[in-house]
């Protein structure tokens, strides 16, 4: 962001988005622009009230709302995006645990795309290390400054550790197995959930779930979180005036399988029709 934006730039993204994203443009000051649908036509309307600096999007599970953009979806942006002269800030921070991973944006238009991947999400969040693709060497090299400045260095221990799992076969091997504890979560929530209205990846670690009418998500988050339940409100992913009420449920949070199972109940018993 300190790199490819300025105060008063717009920048679009969903209606609902990572809170460490709106933190930073906060700190920025930059305008979001939320579409009302990840689309290349709603990407070019909202061009029609002002130069649209650069599009945020979580491609693959999209964090909190689950949603994972299909590849015609993904070349309809792009499409846009070249049109008017757009960069896409692409947050793959869940890409590696699809099992049928579908092309980035990146790829699909490279001289407009910063590519983001954690290993936060996709093995621990303990390692603080991503790898980042941009659109050419001289936006490198003033990425690098900027980092250097701000942390000097990524961690070198955890770049260490990383750096030896890609090439000896770890990594991926890592990879796999959170992505098959991830499913079988997933697939946990959907039967202790069936019969409430939520979207959950198939390999994810997070679900969104909206709530029944009459039910405020600040309200119920605050009474989950008094039986040790977290879940965060709909209204602290907002960007601009929204009333749907939902919560984002992490699946992830708690190491063993049966506390998890437990939750669930407990969340389901406080959200059933």
């Amino acid at each position: 962001m300190s790199v490819i934006a300025k105060p008063g730039d717009r920048i679009a993204c969903g209606r609902f988005v990572y809170p460490g994203f709106l933190a930073i443009a906060q700190r920025m000051s930059v305008e979001l622009v939320p579409l009302p649908e990840m689309t290349g036509d709603a990407l070019t309307r909202a061009c029609q009230d002002g130069p649209i600096s650069a599009l945020y999007v979580v491609p693959t599970n999209d964090n909190p709302t689950t949603l994972t953009l299909s590849t015609e979806q993904r070349e309809d942006l792009t499409r846009s995006a070249r049109l008017h002269g757009i960069q896409i800030i692409e947050d793959d921070a869940y890409g590696l645990l699809s099992g049928k991973p579908l092309p980035p944006l990146s790829k699909l238009a490279p001289e407009l795309g910063w590519y983001v991947l954690s290993t936060s999400k996709t093995i621990s969040p303990a390692l603080r290390v991503a790898f980042v693709r941009v659109p050419s060497a001289a936006q490198a090299l003033q990425l690098a400054a900027d980092v250097h400045e701000t942390s000097v260095m990524a961690p070198p221990l955890n770049a260490a550790v990383v750096t030896t799992w890609l090439r000896d076969g770890s990594f991926d091997r890592l990879v796999s197995a959170v992505r098959s504890e991830a499913s079988w979560r997933s697939k946990l929530a959907s039967d202790v959930l069936c019969g409430n209205e939520y979207a959950c990846d198939p390999q994810g670690f997070h679900l969104w779930l909206k709530l029944p009418g009459g039910v405020a998500a600040a309200d119920l988050s605050q009474r989950l979180s008094m039986e040790g339940i977290g879940a965060i409100p709909s209204d602290r992913f907002t960007v601009g005036p929204c009333r749907e009420q939902a919560l984002r449920i992490s699946l992830g949070g708690v190491a063993e399988r049966e506390t998890l199972e437990t939750a669930l109940k407990v969340l389901d018993a406080h959200v059933r029709p």
